[in-house]
């Protein structure tokens, strides 16, 4: 895997394509040989070198996204076209869920308690 272009900081991303960064590019380049990522499906790079997991392909071209800040924190939910992905990763991009999964996949915010209760609790 390559390391591609280093990021607004001069850091390199992970091979493997999860949010971590890294000064030097050896440290990269171990880090991405035992990367969770390299089997995390869906995970991919913006054009600015940020990594991002597809949520969902919502039309020809546009997909939900989740971007990560360099630490791997969650940063924002957004929609993009396929020009915000960094070169080289159609295959990865035409590998995302079609629409309607986001819905399906969504974890329950814990504002509405009828909601968030499981089958055992309803019936309480």
């Amino acid at each position: 895997p390559s390391l591609g272009p280093r990021d607004e900081r001069g850091r390199y991303p992970c091979p493997a394509g999860c949010p971590r960064t890294f000064a030097h590019a050896p440290a990269a380049v171990q880090h991405g040989k035992s990367c969770a990522a390299r089997s995390a499906p869906g995970f991919v790079r913006t054009a600015d070198g940020r990594a991002a997991k597809i949520v969902e392909k919502l039309s020809a071209g546009r997909f939900l996204v989740d971007v990560f800040d360099e630490q791997g924190n969650f940063y924002e939910r957004i929609k993009r076209k396929r020009s915000f992905f960094e070169p080289g990763q159609d295959h990865l991009l035409d590998l995302a869920p079609p629409r309607g999964a986001a819905a399906a996949a969504a974890p329950a915010d814990g504002d509405d308690e009828a909601e968030d209760a499981t089958p055992a609790e309803e019936a309480e």
